[in-house]
């Protein structure tokens, strides 16, 4: 967008000698439209092809006037002000509803034909780690698993140790679980239900 063209002087035959053909980022209503519209500066007034007013989200009316070049001027068109910023080389547009071409951003789907999926599987995440002092290997593992299909998903998280374990009375094994649940999705309602501890 910083990179604009700058205003040059039209070289066509047609044209009158004082066009300036500008290449504008355009605004309308404070939103940036996303493109660059090209407008023709004649004597401080700003025209522009029908086409050209179109793609940027203009409606022109069939009876709005026209120069023998086919270009419309903006000060014609019913419900439309403008403010040309030719340091920032921005056309600022502002519009009544009726005058904007519908734009479809997003086409949703039918929300009955949406068809979710879910497969089914087993992962295991673990962190394993060694030490080794005084002559003795200490090994503790952090272990979380899960199981998931259509009818939910299971996990389990559970720490390990070998070795040496922090919990008395274990001697050098030990396996601490942790949280635990079943949790099942019910995507038509949007609700999720969990149990578990």
């Amino acid at each position: 967008m910083a990179a604009l063209a700058a205003a040059c002087v039209l070289s066509t035959g047609a044209a009158v000698a004082s066009d300036q053909r500008l290449l504008l980022d355009v605004v309308i209503n404070g939103h940036p439209v996303g493109k660059i519209g090209e407008f023709i500066d004649r004597d401080g007034a700003l025209f522009a092809r029908r086409d050209e007013l179109n793609d940027v989200g203009l409606k022109v009316p069939d009876t709005a006037p026209r120069t023998a070049e086919g270009l419309v001027p903006l000060s014609a068109l019913p419900g439309v002000t403008t403010h040309l910023d030719m340091a920032a080389q921005t056309l600022s547009i502002q519009a009544a509803s009726e005058q904007l071409i519908a734009t479809m951003l997003r086409s949703e789907p039918d929300s009955a034909s949406v068809q979710v999926e879910s497969g089914t599987g087993a992962t295991l995440n673990y962190d394993v780690t060694e030490d080794f002092a005084s002559g003795h290997s200490v090994t503790s593992g952090l272990f979380d698993g899960r199981i998931f299909s259509p009818y939910g998903v299971l996990s389990s998280s559970a720490l390990a140790f070998a070795g040496a374990t922090p919990l008395p009375g274990h001697g050098d094994y030990a396996v601490v679980r942790l949280d635990s649940a079943y949790t099942y999705s019910d995507v038509d309602n949007l609700r999720r239900y969990t149990l578990g501890d």
